[in-house]
């Protein structure tokens, strides 16, 4: 495939892959089971992050070659290689579905409540099907073109609201022990963080592949600095509210005031928000593609674009039923789902190649 990303690209696919949805559910997991503290949670992510280049780099250093299902080819075999390449497929499936879903919830929360589910779904879908059936190429320019407003949108967004903050809500630290931390941390600093893996799915398709973990880690650096931005803001302005609230980062935004003018800025954050989601899926829906495309020995990620879109639109209706259903999935069944298919498969991958090697030699 002659199709190149560059690494600038590639960083900001990585960042919205993650704060896609993360800038909007990750205050909800993290206050789910600690206030105060929350920031230390954001802090933690960076270790699940330095971990996921980590398997980047040593899984490019055993398959310095060719593409991930390449890589598949080498260490399983052909016909098992596409067997193991249906974890990957059901993978990307269900979290396509959750995300759909997810965007589903928010938009009806935020401005269309009486707009029936499956319109809302529909929408979407169209745009990030027509957005992978365009290229991958075409998804990396929308990221570049996108990020330098989304960023100066942020940074405006998080000075607002610090006339209402009081930062004496940070205090004390660790009032209620380690343990409400680290349970906080499990949907962010695993789920989420684990998702930068699927850069893997890009060793072909980025100019220079030897540097393909130091883009993790600094797609990972940016990410931590956000949520650390995002998680101070809901403490210091929300406090023990946000426990009750499902979407902390809009209470935020809606918090801000200053005259008769400015106000009700939470519409920008709604429009930041679709956009980043848009990014998201394009690049998951591009990978749930790709490994149908090895899996079923297509020519190209096209040709399932439209359908695997309609498969997604579906499967966001009948897999989750409620908001309930969906939040329950999110924290705690995404956590153990992804650690065993986005370091079980490549690791696995990795393990038996090194066997193959020693057999063959």
């Amino acid at each position: 495939m002659n199709i190149k990303i560059s690494r600038v690209q590639l960083v900001f696919l990585l960042v919205w892959g993650i704060l896609g949805t993360g800038t909007i559910t990750i205050p909800f997991a993290i206050a789910r089971f600690t206030v105060r503290d929350g920031w230390i949670v954001a802090l933690m992510f960076m270790v699940t992050v330095v971990f996921a280049a980590g398997i980047v780099w040593l899984f490019n250093r055993s398959f310095p070659e060719g593409s991930l299902f390449d890589a598949f080819d080498k260490a399983f075999g052909r016909y098992v290689g596409r067997a193991a390449s249906l974890f990957g497929v059901l993978w990307a499936y269900v979290f396509m579905c959750m995300l759909v879903r997810e965007l589903n919830l928010f938009v009806e929360v935020t401005i269309l409540p009486k707009t029936a589910l499956y319109i809302i779904n529909f929408s979407i879908a169209v745009a990030f099907t027509y957005a992978v059936y365009s290229g991958i190429e075409v998804i990396g320019r929308l990221a570049e073109v996108f990020t330098i407003v989304i960023l100066a949108a942020y940074i405006v967004l998080f000075f607002l609201p610090l006339r209402v903050a009081d930062v004496h809500l940070l205090l004390p630290l660790v009032s209620s022990g380690w343990k409400p931390i680290l349970r906080a941390a499990i949907n962010p600093d695993i789920s989420f963080a684990l998702e930068l893996i699927a850069a893997l799915q890009f060793l072909h398709l980025v100019k220079d592949r030897n540097k393909i973990a130091k883009d993790v880690l600094i797609a990972g650096t940016i990410i931590t600095a956000i949520l650390l931005m995002i998680d101070v803001m809901v403490i210091i302005v929300l406090g023990p509210a946000s426990t009750y609230l499902a979407f902390p980062g809009l209470e935020v935004v809606r918090s801000i005031r200053y005259g008769q003018f400015i106000e009700r800025l939470d519409t920008i954050l709604v429009m930041i928000v679709l956009i980043t989601m848009f990014l998201k899926f394009s690049l998951f829906h591009f990978i749930l593609c790709d490994f149908l495309r090895y899996s079923f020995n297509l020519s190209s990620a096209k040709l399932i674009a439209i359908p695997a879109g309609g498969a997604v639109w579906a499967g966001s209706l009948l897999l989750f039923k409620n908001g309930a259903d969906l939040q329950k999935f999110m924290l705690f069944v995404t956590p153990v789902w992804f650690t065993v298919v986005l370091i079980g498969v490549p690791g696995t991958a990795m393990a038996a190649w090194m066997i193959r090697k020693r057999f063959i030699s």
